[in-house]
């Protein structure tokens, strides 16, 4: 069994995306991650993406070059993590979100408390990095409880 790892990037973007090159990005995204049997999520609000990725140790790398490379978004935060005992969104080939002002959404608070952590400006960025882990992990409890429970994994109740 491969080494697992782990990766969330907040980046801004370069360019106006519309709906309809969100959907395309994710269509993209969600083929070549199963391929590459990459699991995570990415959600876009208001010209950034934060985005988790979890696979082996060298395909992560490979794919955390080319997202690095890509122009259309700058990353400015960066967390790696290659300690993963196990998947936090083992059935996530790839979830894109981007219209979480809809409070439905399961990654409204996560974004907003993103949102605040960076107003926040840490001095230790250790602790930023270790405030993104714990809301992975509960966004990740909240997925299990909600795929345990037959119910849509994207929709708060």
């Amino acid at each position: 069994m491969c080494a697992l790892k782990c990766v969330v990037y907040a980046s801004n973007t370069t360019y106006t995306f519309t709906p309809l090159m969100l959907k395309e990005l994710a269509e993209g995204i969600t083929w070549q991650n199963q391929l590459k049997q990459i699991t995570g999520f990415l959600v876009f609000q208001s010209g950034q993406f934060f985005q988790y990725i979890e696979g082996d140790n060298i395909t992560i790398d490979k794919c955390m070059d080319s997202i690095r490379h890509d122009e259309r978004h700058h990353i400015f935060r960066h967390f790696s993590d290659g300690n993963l005992k196990k998947r936090r969104f083992a059935e996530w080939i790839m979830s894109l979100s981007y219209d979480i002002q809809d409070s439905t959404s399961i990654f409204q608070p996560l974004f907003i408390n993103h949102l605040l952590m960076l107003n926040q400006r840490y001095s230790d960025i250790s602790e930023w990095r270790y405030c993104i882990w714990k809301e992975m992990d509960k966004l990740s409890q909240l997925y299990q409880h909600t795929r345990l429970s037959n119910k849509n994994p994207m929709i708060k109740e």
